[in-house]
């Protein structure tokens, strides 16, 4: 599965452009290209020279289909105008070579500011492949933009190129089902459709303590997190097993959360490979599935007794492969506190309240991230620990803990932080945010009980 935000909405376009090799032999592979973008009904646009300059640059718009050919020690500048906000993405390809080297093409993104000065923008993510494809990325405001394409071979000779652009404008997204259980499913076909799962991670859907922890270790297995009830499999868990090809279940928790029935009925009925994490209690569970994962300098700790702040923490903790250990307000339990002992740092989730000093005393190195309330330690925590900046963020419901669970594996692979917010008001903890961060792109998980439509339009109305 891919890391990015953008993935799902590109990965089609990307498969189609980027697989075939550029070469001048390879007519029927640029013909077939070329249909591609005609079927898509892209305006077409040709490169007209001399464009080498800004005051030369070939104006375009969105959305055109652009050709162009690169010439030795030529670069191919290209102006368009950005209408509002939003995500710009690029994508390209070298369709005919005429040397022995495919031409690997880079991109520049310059920003034109009021006083006619142009400045070169830093945080534009670029890249391109051996087979001639390029790409490019980045947020951008409202005003005029250059596109300047170059090269890397200096030797080249009429390299045959074309290009498309659009905006992705911000959005809110709803992941929901008719029940918790077949929300999970549909996070999990969000995010494995295309790949598949080879393994997922099989929790109660009925209680918090066991599953807690499991979102790294979903993550480093690239597997989802699927509920289920005691003695049965949902159907749709049963139909999402077979969607996603799994071939391996791990159960989160004792037979006293989910049954030997349910263990039998994958093995047996299901011919899946079924393994099982547990302990004596939710403190061992936690240690057990830590062990699981490579060790890393840091931990992170928080109340085993409720749920909040550690799905808070869940999607950070599962892209940094960042164990999660449980504790009690008072008390270090001893299984607890002996595996603490093999990392040098902690970041302790949560106020006094839910993890207290004398608690964090006793942990290395140990970071404090809190707030007065759920909702506060919840937006401290993507303050805090997303500080490259949030332009898209996971939305879900404080006042459960099925959603935030089963889509803080998904979160993490798209690096964005879980924020939670009261069900039918958009918590101004998680508003204060969005507006002081700019977020673009939100993921509501859980249906309309979860995360009420008054939500979801008073989220709308900070992106329109």
């Amino acid at each position: 599965m891919k890391k990015g935000i953008f993935y799902l909405v590109t990965f089609v376009l990307l498969s189609s452009l980027f697989t075939m090799p550029a070469s001048a032999s390879n007519s029927f592979e640029e013909k077939k290209f070329n249909k591609l973008q005609d079927d898509m009904g892209y305006p077409n646009v040709n490169e007209q020279e001399p464009n080498d300059y800004f005051t030369e640059a070939n104006s375009i718009s969105l959305d055109d289909e652009v050709t162009g050919t690169m010439s030795s020690e030529d670069w191919d500048m290209f102006k368009i105008t950005i209408p509002k906000r939003g995500m710009f993405v690029l994508i390209g390809h070298v369709t005919e070579a005429f040397t022995s080297l495919t031409g690997q093409i880079s991109v520049v993104i310059y920003k034109e500011n009021p006083d006619g000065t142009r400045e070169d923008l830093s945080k534009v993510e670029s890249s391109f492949d051996d087979y001639g494809g390029f790409y490019a990325e980045a947020i951008l405001e409202p005003g005029t933009y250059y596109l300047q394409l170059t090269d890397n071979y200096e030797t080249t000779r009429g390299e045959q190129y074309i290009f498309n652009s659009f905006l992705i404008e911000p959005d809110v997204y709803r992941i929901s089902g008719m029940d918790r259980y077949e929300t999970a499913v549909n996070v999990a076909y969000e995010g494995w459709h295309h790949t598949g799962a080879n393994e997922i991670l099989l929790a109660t859907g009925t209680d918090f303590p066991d599953a807690l922890a499991a979102a790294p270790l979903g993550y480093y297995l690239d597997a989802p997190i699927l509920l289920t009830k005691k003695n049965s499999l949902p159907n749709s868990v049963i139909q999402a097993i077979r969607d996603l090809d799994v071939e391996k279940v791990t159960i989160i928790g004792g037979t006293g959360v989910v049954s030997q029935g349910v263990e039998n009925y994958l093995k047996n009925t299901l011919g899946l490979t079924v393994g099982r994490i547990s302990g004596k209690t939710r403190y061992e569970t936690a240690v057990q599935i830590a062990n699981k994962l490579p060790l890393q300098e840091t931990s992170i700790v928080v109340s085993g007794e409720n749920y909040p702040d550690a799905l808070s923490i869940g999607p950070y903790a599962a892209m940094n492969g960042i164990p999660i250990l449980l504790t009690q307000a008072n008390t270090l339990p001893s299984p607890t506190a002996a595996q603490a002992k093999k990392y040098s740092h902690t970041f302790v989730i949560g106020g006094t309240g839910a993890v207290s000093e004398n608690v964090r005393k006793q942990l290395p190195g140990p970071d404090r991230i809190s707030g007065k309330n759920r909702y506060e330690t919840s937006a401290n925590v993507s303050k805090q620990l997303f500080s490259a900046g949030i332009d898209s963020a996971f939305v879900t419901t404080g006042s459960n803990f099925a959603d935030a669970l089963t889509g803080s594996v998904l979160a993490g692979f798209y690096a964005q932080p879980i924020v939670l917010t009261t069900p039918n008001t958009l918590h101004p903890a998680a508003k204060e945010l969005f507006v002081e961060e700019q977020v673009l792109w939100y993921t509501i998980i859980g249906g309309k009980g979860a995360v009420s439509l008054d939500v979801e339009g008073e989220i709308l109305s900070l992106i329109q």
